[in-house]
């Protein structure tokens, strides 16, 4: 089972129960599609704002640009899962802070901590057997992350081993990232489309066109024109505060080397945001040292794809290469 979030940044939880026959209805048609409000309260160490918070597009370019080029300053919808249906899992889901239907609270606010605390009391919830309906309790939960999703789920892990059976994170490295880009292609969401994003504070920011998405998302030729522009009608955006924390000197502890489920990495081969452009060679390190108590850790190259796998012409290759590391190990 899954859980989890969004357009470039999910985390969702994958279920499996030891004999569950996933009932024909709706989207896909074999699943069975249950909404949930989840109430989660939370208490993290968060850190406080006290840059400057801008009020225009304008604003924001004159932060990008002071903080990209200041020396060291390394800077920082939901999808349902037809293939997940299909190779017998259960999915749970979720919209992260300040998505979807989820609370908003402020983008100057919103960081990476406190969504490893809501992944946290999700996950215990769904081990219990919550929200889970006649599936009941899993036999094994395994966190599946992409980018942002993946460093929430590999800090989970590093702070409670013991919390899921496994992980899989995709669209994930921790050598050779250049999430600067996103800053250079942004502009404020609630600005950018007042309609979808208006009810947000400044402090969230999204891509300034269909081009800027394709950049940071996709890698020509191994896409179609039409992806682009749906994954651009259909983003979300995300925080200013997400994005640094997730960068040093921010980023939470990710050492899992107590963690000893099965884990597996995926990026695409020219993740530009992750890997600098090209991930062969690259994400070994320190991902390898880090989940060093894995009794089956994996990582694999997505031939040809850039950052937003889901995307990719060859998108089936790396759900082939999950579930197959899925059923070798549950």
């Amino acid at each position: 089972m899954f859980i989890g979030p969004v357009l470039g940044f999910l985390a969702f939880l994958l279920l499996r129960t030891n004999a569950h026959k996933v009932p024909k209805g709706y989207t896909p048609p074999q699943a069975h599609c249950v909404d949930y409000m989840v109430p989660v309260t939370v208490s993290s160490e968060d850190y406080q704002w006290v840059g400057p918070r801008w009020t225009d597009n304008f604003g924001l370019t004159e932060f990008v640009t002071t903080a990209v080029t200041r020396p060291a300053a390394g800077l920082p919808p939901p999808f349902g899962n037809p293939a997940a249906v299909n190779a017998g899992y259960s999915v749970f889901f979720y919209d992260r802070l300040g998505t979807g239907n989820s609370t908003k609270i402020s983008g100057y606010v919103n960081q990476i901590n406190i969504q490893v605390s809501i992944l946290a009391v999700l996950t215990k919830n769904i081990r219990a057997g919550q929200f889970t309906g006649e599936i009941g309790v899993p036999s094994s939960v395994v966190l599946v992350g992409h980018s942002f999703g993946s460093f929430t789920s590999n800090a989970l892990v590093a702070a409670q081993p013991l919390i899921v059976d496994g992980i899989v994170m995709t669209g994930y490295s921790l050598n050779g990232g250049n999430t600067q880009i996103i800053f250079e292609g942004s502009r404020v969401a609630a600005i950018q489309n007042r309609k979808r994003f208006g009810e947000l504070d400044s402090g969230y920011i999204t891509s300034a066109d269909v081009y800027s998405t394709v950049s940071d998302f996709f890698k020509a030729p191994d896409y179609e024109r039409d992806v682009a522009v749906f994954a651009e009608s259909s983003k979300a955006p995300y925080a200013i505060a997400e994005l640094i924390s997730i960068s040093p000197p921010f980023v939470p502890p990710l050492n899992a080397s107590l963690f000893n489920g099965p884990g597996l990495v995926i990026s695409g081969e020219y993740d530009s945001l992750l890997c600098g452009g090209y991930c062969p060679g690259v994400i070994r390190d320190p991902l390898t040292a880090y989940f060093a108590g894995s009794k089956d850790f994996e990582l694999f190259i997505q031939p040809g794809a850039g950052h937003g796998l889901n995307f990719a012409l060859n998108a089936t290759d790396a759900y082939s290469t999950i579930f197959s590391f899925l059923n070798k190990n549950f």
